[in-house]
């Protein structure tokens, strides 16, 4: 499976944050997600934001069924 996703970075007061990750999808295919990623790139929101690499934010990965995706835990970022 492969998962398309949205991520980029703001800027606050003390410094750049990380946008929460929007899941666009996830395909059977490496090949339908890049279908997926040329069907959303020039929207709005997605063609005009930037990732930490300046890239538009959006990328493609590997998912893997029936494992745990998150295996690490989070730190709470005050506002």
């Amino acid at each position: 499976m492969w998962e398309l996703a949205h991520e980029y970075q703001i800027e606050r007061e003390g410094g750049w944050y990380f946008d929460p990750v929007r899941i666009i999808g996830v395909y059977a295919t490496e090949r339908e997600a890049e279908a997926a990623l040329q069907q959303v790139r020039s929207l709005p929101g997605f063609a005009d934001t930037l990732n930490f690499e300046g890239a538009n934010g959006l990328t493609i990965s590997r998912y893997e069924l029936d494992e745990v995706q998150w295996t690490e835990g989070f730190v709470r970022v005050s506002s």
